[in-house]
């Protein structure tokens, strides 16, 4: 999967109601686990703000409000249980 695609996907849950659970949300995040590695780029376990902008180039600039905001633990990072919870 490309990397874009993944970017593509984590911005596209963003905007997806989490009042109720979703099942195209949970096929994303799906997808977005399994490209997590690729994106990960100093394997700590979680996608920084410096790696999804610098896979998601000028588009990360538009969403990265949105993404923000899926950073419930405000570390400046999307960790796999944050992802899981979109969508919830």
């Amino acid at each position: 999967m490309r990397v874009s695609a993944i970017i593509a996907m984590v911005i596209g849950l963003s905007l997806i109601s989490t009042a109720t659970a979703n099942p195209k949300a949970e096929k994303m995040i799906g997808k977005i686990i399994q490209g997590f590695e690729k994106v990960d780029t100093n394997g700590d376990g979680a996608l920084s703000m410096e790696e999804l902008s610098a896979v998601g180039g000028e588009n990360f600039k538009k969403f990265e409000k949105e993404l923000k905001k899926l950073d419930k633990n405000d570390d400046g990072k999307l960790s796999k249980d944050e992802l899981k919870a979109i969508g919830k």
